[in-house]
């Protein structure tokens, strides 16, 4: 041994070796990526209104002329179905879908408190057919939603009756 120098090494009963910090980085990967898959995101709702837009339910409705069959083929099954007895008889078709994915942040301890929620989005679509099951209206409506979790803002005013 020369002056200043001094050799390490591993006591007999030490479990530290590059095999140990190997399977210890690849137990916690596998802990992240299992917390990823389970956190996230969920939908409810038709489905078939995840990917659809104003432009292509205009494409798709067509007052006047698409029947109660047209619209069974393009969305499915309605969440709601309305009759209308009185006038104008008919019924209303209300099909409903929401998503919302959890913001990574949201996982952090003590960061997520306070930089953590989810953002979303919700779509609702009517649609209105008269006696004969004719197509006479639809609304279509979409919203996205970004929530927060932590303190209110300074600018948020709440009130209450």
């Amino acid at each position: 041994m020369t002056a200043g120098v001094v050799e390490l090494q591993p006591s007999p009963g030490s479990t530290t070796n590059n095999k140990d910090k190997t399977v210890k980085k690849i137990a916690i990967t596998a802990a992240l990526c299992a917390a990823s898959l389970l956190a996230g995101c969920a939908s409810t709702g038709n489905q078939a209104l995840a990917n659809v837009d104003q432009t292509s339910v205009d494409q798709h409705l067509i007052k006047g002329k698409s029947t109660k069959a047209d619209v069974l083929a393009y969305l499915g099954a309605a969440n709601s179905v309305t009759t209308n007895n009185s006038t104008p008889a008919g019924e209303t078709w209300m099909y409903m879908y929401a998503s919302s994915q959890a913001k990574g942040a949201t996982f952090i301890p003590v960061v997520g408190l306070f930089a953590g929620g989810a953002t979303g989005n919700s779509k609702v679509l009517m649609v209105f057919f008269d006696a004969q099951g004719i197509v006479s209206r639809y609304t279509f409506s979409s919203s996205n939603n970004d929530t927060r979790l932590g303190p209110p803002a300074a600018n948020t005013v709440s009130t209450s009756n």
